[in-house]
């Protein structure tokens, strides 16, 4: 597996931009959905996975820059537990969803 060492810098610009973009997505999506849940249910794991996706990147910032501070560290695994949540909320709600025609 590629070992990924990027900056500080690197690492927040990239982090800042999967922010922007999943969050947006999220946005749209979540609007979609409660506007017309019965229309756009289908898209609730999605929404679910987009927020995991987020708080793993966060978890893999925070835990990057533990290295300078090692206060940060814990930070970087109550990230990480939010996200696997997130994920388990995703994938409960996709077979709900999904699994039900």
């Amino acid at each position: 597996m590629a070992d990924l060492k990027f900056s500080q810098r690197k690492a927040g610009s990239i982090t800042d931009l999967v922010h922007v973009l999943f969050g947006g997505a999220i946005v749209v999506l979540a609007a979609l959905a409660i506007f017309d849940p019965g229309k756009y249910k289908k898209l609730f794991p999605v929404i679910f996975l987009f927020a995991a996706i987020i708080y793993f990147v966060t978890a893999w910032f925070v835990s990057s820059s533990a290295r300078i501070n090692r206060k940060k560290h814990s930070g970087g695994i109550v990230y990480l537990i939010i996200g696997i949540l997130a994920l388990g909320l995703a994938v409960i709600s996709a077979v709900s969803i999904w699994g039900n025609p």
